[in-house]
């Protein structure tokens, strides 16, 4: 389709009002889509439409937060989860859209690596294992919120702890103590892991946290 190759800023600008919805999709798919073509786009009446724009790589920051000031419920289904999963999301949006607790939106947010640290930490109590699992992948996840992690009920959450490039030497000796011999040999060998013999990993498991 035409108005998803064109660089022509021109036309772009006169597709964004077309009729069809198919043809303003294809114009804010369209990483050429000049920045106030993608305004003008972010405010249309057709819920797709405003979904690709957050979607969209070059969506400027303050396309993007009005995506999220103008979000209506049931309205905007799934544009909150678009713009958290945007490359471009800054970590103060991202901050914001942290404060809530929907699934879908809560593990955009947790997988995103720009999510503050701070934010991350909020996300790490989730009620949803998905979530949780996202947090102790992030690389952005703070020590404490690792350390944390490390009593989590959820094997793979542990399994992420004991994988994560940096996760905090007392993380990893929690989980020298874990029910699960998998997650004692993954966290016996990184990098951060303290000093211990042989019988570090038959000692007493500590009592994890049970997921819900």
């Amino acid at each position: 389709m035409l108005a998803s190759r064109t660089g022509w800023g021109e036309l772009l600008e006169r597709l964004a009002g077309d009729p069809e919805a198919e043809v303003r999709h294809a114009v804010a798919r369209n990483e050429a889509s000049p920045v106030d073509v993608l305004r003008i786009l972010a405010a249309d009446g057709d819920a797709v439409t405003r979904n690709i724009v957050a979607k969209n790589a070059n969506a400027p920051v303050d396309v993007l937060e009005s995506l999220v000031d103008g979000w209506q419920e049931g309205r905007w289904v799934g544009v909150l989860d678009s713009v958290a999963a945007n490359g471009s999301c800054t970590p103060e949006i991202l901050a914001r859209l942290a404060e809530r607790d929907e699934f879908e939106l809560a593990l955009a947010v947790a997988q995103n690596g720009r999510t503050p640290p701070e934010a991350l930490a909020r996300l790490a109590v989730h009620s949803e294992i998905d979530v949780r699992r996202a947090v102790a992948r992030n690389g952005a996840t703070g020590p404490e919120t690792l350390v944390d992690l490390g009593g989590d009920g959820d094997r793979y959450v542990r399994w992420a702890v004991a994988e994560h490039q940096d996760a905090p030497t007392p993380a990893l000796a929690r989980l020298l103590n874990d029910p699960d011999e998998s997650i004692r040999l993954e966290a016996s060998a990184h990098p951060n892991a303290p000093a211990h013999d042989d019988s570090a990993a038959d000692a007493p498991h500590r009592r994890l946290v049970t997921a819900e």
